[in-house]
């Protein structure tokens, strides 16, 4: 079975029924997963959109220059809820309701996880 990042990149092939195959792939891919074409793109738009797009309106506090944490989780959770494990969203869903600053171990996981997420503070 091929990967998906392989057969993502063989859509930009420039031979017709190789990419053909590879759309053919991708669908049979995200169906064994329970999942459509239509997810796909919407992950993909959220992903580029966090590598990209503003910092308005996301989880950074640019004045403060620190990451608010409530923020932070309830962004990851709304965002990437399907690309994280089920224990960092645990992890999320408490820091949602976090009250206090996270200590230094929650901070350093949260920081983590908003920096593979796209998010550069």
């Amino acid at each position: 079975m091929a990967s998906l990042e392989k057969i993502v990149l063989l859509l930009g092939s420039d031979q017709p029924f190789e990419a053909l195959a590879a759309r053919d792939a991708l669908i049979k891919y995200l169906a064994r997963k329970g999942l459509d074409l239509y997810w796909f793109a919407q992950q993909a738009d959220r992903c580029i959109t966090s590598l990209h797009g503003s910092h308005e309106g996301t989880a950074y506090n640019v004045e403060a220059e620190e990451i608010d944490h409530q923020a932070a989780a309830h962004w990851l959770l709304d965002n990437f809820i399907s690309l994280l494990s089920t224990r960092e969203r645990g992890f999320l869903e408490n820091m949602t309701t976090w009250v206090g600053e996270p200590t230094e171990p929650q901070a350093n996981w949260l920081e983590a996880l908003v920096r593979r997420h796209g998010y550069r503070p």
